[in-house]
């Protein structure tokens, strides 16, 4: 399916194959991206980017960002509800409540997407663009780990409906489609939908799926200068959601049981999950004239979810919401020599989260225990990157950014250090931080089909506090983390483009690593900054079309991630989790990642078409908690895939077969750190072999 960059377009192009007496292999299709916020092909971008398209999606049974994950190198993509933890290359975050970002910037359309609304559908799209490493002087505050960008599809001056249909065991039902239509000569309407429903895949009934979507889009062109998109998209989830479960074996969950057996009364425990957003957005688009254009996006979201799951050997429940507001404008000029982008940002966000937590029927030292608290969140900056072409192909980038980062809030907290004592009950904080970001590189194509290139570059990941206080009454904060990298790296086409092979080379260097760890005083996650921390990795992605029948793609990443001066005193998380982490493998960092996958299609002499692909996806294994806790040990695994398609002369009709999960690999994600009162390790495990039909249609 679709491992490496230039398969992105590969599903699409399968069914164009044609007879004929000596076939002869054409070149992998020119996929173009816009990961520097300006067009341009894949295999002229300085950078390690990895294209999807919703076609290739399809064919992979992708209907979430989470599958992206077994499609991109050195990638980890964990759901935890209504969120979606992101890993590139070993950065990320672990703590995922309103006052602490995420380490991999996500956006929709060009509008940054918090990480409570990245577990919703991935429906009618452009592709999706990964980034690894850090993105800083054009994306911005928490991109230092890189960034993943999905473009949905705009409305087009043609008639068209697309319908997809799909069905399979734990009663799978999926329905997506979209409607095109022209309104005269500068207006077209796009309509758009997605359902999604199946049974859980735990034996109690949980980690199941109930949900839909729906998007309307508008393009305008009032004038042959300006062109004007309006967005409007809404996502509700129901059902009894994803919940932890206990990764060992226990009296209540024995080793000899499925992996999938969950022995928890769910309507007992009163578990649920709801959630929901609503995301509207526009872009202004005007062309200056001369290769310049004026760009403006404002953007408004709102999200709100309630649920209540397992969380040890209790129940948590948790009803965060918050609206956002966003605006970018910039200037962006493509000419012979010399293209530049620059322009304003801006940020807010006002969340609130109301939590309970229920530790029976172990003896805890909080029975129960409430929690309140509201976050103000707002960002400004200013950012400019260019260039510029000397000669012969050698070409010069350089990139700055500034940016002013300011968040308060307040609450109530529950927490104390012993049954019967209890911190402080209210709180307040405030804290504010600046940074500047900046890129530069060089660029030399070689020939059309081959180029180098080097950079360096600088990420950046806001400050914080978590809603919790130490005896003094004072929110526990952390420090931004930096991040300094050097990417060296070549992109090349062989063959008449036919065979692809891309390979890049980084060195990470972090100052305040944002380590998140389980606090014993108050019993509960924080984050705590080490001081240093590097990684030195290689990301290689190779695609090769053997004939006009036949493509084969590869994608290999290795990668060594240690703590350099990496102490975690007890002072801040207490005796049982301190750690002397100097020389320690980081969380989240598997030394190899590999994905694979062949296409091979028959051609008919009526002209349809049929399509075998497979794909394979091996981790090794790695920790999830920096304190190398035994049980929080990802085990080594490997995850096949395999979808069998027929297609109509007239490209207007398919059915498909597919079977995700070959192996029935049990694996689990987001594994948590076990904390001091004994709770036990849980972690979300991951669908269990999957299959089922798929039928589409294009009109």
């Amino acid at each position: 399916m679709l491992a490496t960059p230039a398969l992105a377009d590969d599903a699409q192009a399968a069914p164009q194959a044609t007879t004929s007496a000596a076939p002869i292999a054409q070149a992998t299709p020119e996929i173009i991206v816009t990961a520097q916020k300006q067009s341009q092909p894949l295999h002229g971008t300085p950078a390690a980017v990895t294209a999807l398209s919703q076609d290739a999606l399809t064919t992979a049974g992708i209907t979430d960002i989470r599958g992206v994950a077994s499609l991109v190198p050195s990638a980890q993509f964990q759901a935890e509800r209504g969120a979606t933890k992101v890993y590139l290359r070993g950065v990320g975050t672990f703590l995922d409540v309103d006052s602490t970002d995420p380490a991999v910037a996500m956006n929709i359309d060009e509008v940054y997407a918090p990480r409570e609304i990245t577990g919703g559908a991935l429906f009618d799209l452009n592709d999706v663009e990964v980034i690894s490493g850090p993105q800083g002087t054009l994306y911005g505050r928490n991109a230092a780990g890189g960034a993943v960008n999905i473009s949905t599809k705009d409305p087009t001056h043609n008639f068209g409906i697309n319908m997809m249909a799909e069905g399979g065991n734990y009663n799978f039902i999926h329905t997506t489609g979209a409607v095109n239509v022209p309104v005269g000569d500068d207006v077209a309407v796009r309509a758009a939908f997605d359902y999604q429903d199946h049974d859980g895949y735990l034996s109690n009934g949980l980690n199941d799926q109930k949900s839909i979507a729906g998007r309307l889009k508008v393009k305008m062109t009032p004038t042959e200068r300006l062109t004007v998109t309006l967005s409007g998209e809404y996502y509700h989830s129901g059902g009894l959601g994803l919940t932890p479960k206990p990764v060992t074996p226990s009296a209540q969950f024995p080793s000899d049981a499925s992996p999938w057996q969950f022995n928890v009364d769910p309507t007992a425990a009163n578990f649920f999950n709801k959630s929901w957003y609503d995301l509207v957005h526009a872009k202004f688009e005007y062309d200056l004239g001369g290769g310049t254009s004026l760009i403006y996006i404002p953007a408004y979201l709102h999200y709100s979810s309630r649920s209540n799951f397992y969380n040890g050997p209790g129940t948590l429940e948790l009803d965060p919401s918050a609206t956002q507001y966003t605006h970018e404008l910039r200037l962006s000029h493509q000419g012979e020599h010399l293209n530049w982008v620059a322009g304003g940002y801006a940020y807010l966000n006002d969340g609130l989260t109301t939590s309970t937590l229920t530790l029976a029927p172990i003896p805890a030292r909080y029975p129960q225990v409430t929690q309140n608290f509201n976050v103000h969140s707002v960002s400004y900056a200013g950012f400019g990157q260019a260039t510029y072409t000397l000669h012969d192909g050698l070409k010069l980038t350089g990139g700055i950014r500034y940016s002013y980062d300011k968040r308060s809030g307040g609450g109530v907290n529950g927490f104390g250090p012993a049954p019967g004592v209890s911190f402080p009950t209210t709180f307040t904080t405030a804290l504010s931080s600046s940074n500047v970001d900046y890129r530069v590189g060089v660029q030399y194509d070689i020939s059309r089909d081959n180029m180098v290139y080097a950079n360096f570059a600088t990420g950046y990941n806001e400050g914080g506090f978590v809603p919790t206080v130490d005896a003094n009454g004072k929110a526990l904060t952390f420090r931004p983390q930096t991040l300094k990298a050097v990417t060296v790296g070549t992109k090349n086409r062989f063959w008449g483009g036919r065979l692809e092979i891309n390979d890049e080379l980084y060195y990470y260097a972090f100052s305040d690593y944002q380590v998140s760890a389980f606090n014993q005083a108050i019993g509960g996650l924080i984050i705590v900054n080490a001081k240093s921390a590097q990684m030195v990795g290689n990301d290689l992605t190779v695609r090769f079309k053997a004939t006009v029948h036949d493509t084969l793609g590869l994608g290999l990443g290795l990668e060594s991630a240690r703590g350099l001066d990496f102490d975690v005193p007890a002072s801040a998380v207490g005796a049982g989790n301190a750690c002397a982490c100097s020389g320690l493998a980081l969380p989240q960092a598997p030394t190899t990642t590999l994905n694979a996958d062949y296409t091979h299609i028959w051609d008919f002499s009526n002209g349809a078409t049929l399509a075998l692909a497979g794909d394979l996806y091996f981790s090794s294994s790695y920790w999830e908690v920096y304190t190398h806790n035994p049980q929080t040990l990802s085990p080594a695994y490997t995850r096949s895939n395999a979808t069998l398609t027929y297609t109509t002369a007239d490209k207007r009709w398919t059915v498909a077969a597919w079977v995700k999960n070959i192996e029935n690999t049990a694996r689990y994600n987001a594994i948590s750190q076990p904390s001091s009162d004994a709770t036990p390790t849980t972690g979300i495990i991951e669908p269990p072999r999957t299959f089922g039909l798929r039928f589409g249609v294009h009109i």
